[in-house]
Formats: C-alpha cells, sequence, structure tokens
C-alpha cells in the first residue's frame, strides 16, 4: 500500500506574503486573490476570464468591508 504526506499546509514561515486584496470582475463576477504587492496592481488591470476592465478592490482586512479602489 502506497504511503502519502498527511501534511496539508506548509509552514508558516515559507509561505509567501499575501496582498490582502481581491478582484471582482463586475461582469462576470469572476473573483480572484491580488498578487501584485505595488502600487499598481498589474493582475487587476483585467478579468482574465472574459477581459472586462471593470474590476473592483477589496481589502480582506474585516476592518475594510468596503472596496478600496472601485474601477480601475
Amino acid at each position: 500500500m502506497t504511503s502519502f504526506s498527511t501534511e496539508i499546509h506548509t509552514p508558516a514561515a515559507s509561505a509567501p506574503a499575501t496582498s490582502g486584496k481581491v478582484a471582482i470582475c463586475k461582469l462576470c463576477k469572476t473573483q480572484w486573490q491580488v498578487q501584485a504587492m505595488g502600487e499598481v496592481l498589474t493582475d487587476a488591470l483585467s478579468c482574465d476570464f472574459c477581459g472586462c476592465s471593470d474590476v473592483t478592490i477589496v481589502n480582506e482586512d474585516k476592518n475594510y468591508p468596503q472596496p478600496i479602489i472601485k474601477g480601475l
């Protein structure tokens, strides 16, 4: 019988940093985590699924439930 690792998560020290932002396409409602960390959120300029450039960026922090940038 084959044995598989039961470890699901990598150690916290090796986890990548996150931007804490989620992009939501206003046309198809697709959501994705923004990975860009700079001032320009290059991976949230348009939706990769439908091509729409009307995207809302939402901060995942519970203290900021409203959109932080409306439509890029």
